[in-house]
């Protein structure tokens, strides 16, 4: 009691949540969803998200609502699914064997820079391709009969190619 409710946000998140209040202030019929984070009874830092709505223009309500929920579990578990996809990343992008994974219309969706190299281009201008728009028309012939075989057993196919690029 007595004290600003400002004074348990965390001192990064103070200004941003200032400027968002100050904005829906401004606008009557907005609503602003905001993250921050705020000091729990325990001396934690919880992350909490706040959807705020400006109704001063309601002549019934004429008030500003904040709904809070804690979404500390959630910003926790985001943060392990990118530090998961960063590990990965990294394995990747330094393995010397060229992976890749394509969709159910055979088009790349997945490439690592080994599977890369080849075309000289980087993965994201070639992800969205097919075989066909990628490779000279026999290696991606090969590559669908593999797909295929994939496909039909339902079971993983060990399969080693070379491919020979024609210059230019």
């Amino acid at each position: 009691m007595g004290r600003n409710a400002i004074d348990f946000l965390h001192p990064d998140d103070q200004p941003l949540v200032h400027g968002a209040l100050a904005q829906l202030i401004q606008q009557p019929g907005s609503e602003v969803r905001h993250p921050f984070r705020a000091r729990h009874n325990d001396g934690s830092w919880r992350w909490i998200e706040a959807i705020a709505r400006n109704w001063l223009d309601d002549p019934s309500l004429q008030a500003i609502t904040i709904n809070y929920r804690d979404v500390t579990d959630r910003k926790q578990a985001e943060g392990a699914l990118r530090a998961s996809e960063d590990r990965f990343q990294a394995f990747m992008d330094n393995s010397p064997v060229a992976a890749f994974i394509k969709d159910e219309a055979g088009r790349y969706v997945y490439g690592n820079k080994t599977w890369a190299a080849p075309l000289n281009k980087p993965v994201g201008e070639l992800l969205g391709h097919s075989d066909l728009e990628l490779w000279p028309e026999a290696a991606a012939q090969l590559f669908h009969e593999s797909d295929e075989a994939v496909l039909n057993s339902e079971q993983p196919v060990v399969v080693t190619q070379s491919i020979t690029m024609p210059d230019g």
